[in-house]
């Protein structure tokens, strides 16, 4: 459940980045993407790890765009870089979430042993 939860979090992150920036159909979108985990289909692990892939460059993009912004304008830096780092680690971690066997096997449908059926 905790596993469900972090992902859950990353994609409400990216909706709030998002909407603070103004771009309300991604923020939209993140907000959508976030409940998705909660939809049993074969193609929902391998879209949440690409989605959470491409959100964790994302945070990465605005930690280097901002850092350079603060050390331009001489102005404190050193925490939003731990702070960012902090984000866009736990964002590429609960995309690995859905690597695990047990986790991904919610979303396989059982298949039959095709040996037993001539």
């Amino acid at each position: 459940m905790w596993r469900l939860i972090l992902v859950i979090f990353s994609c409400l992150l990216l909706a709030a980045h998002f909407f603070r920036a103004g771009l309300l159909p991604l923020t939209l979108l993140c907000t959508i993407v976030a409940f998705l985990p909660f939809y049993k289909a074969k193609w929902v692990p391998w879209f949440m790890q690409l989605f959470l892939l491409l959100g964790t460059l994302e945070w990465i993009r605005v930690l280097i765009v901002f850092s350079g912004q603060r050390i331009n304008n001489g102005q404190p830096w050193f925490r939003l870089v731990i702070i960012l780092a902090i984000v866009a680690i736990i964002t590429m971690l609960s995309a690995f979430i859905f690597r695990n066997k047990t986790f991904s096997a919610k979303y396989n449908p059982v298949t039959q042993d095709k040996s037993l059926h001539p």
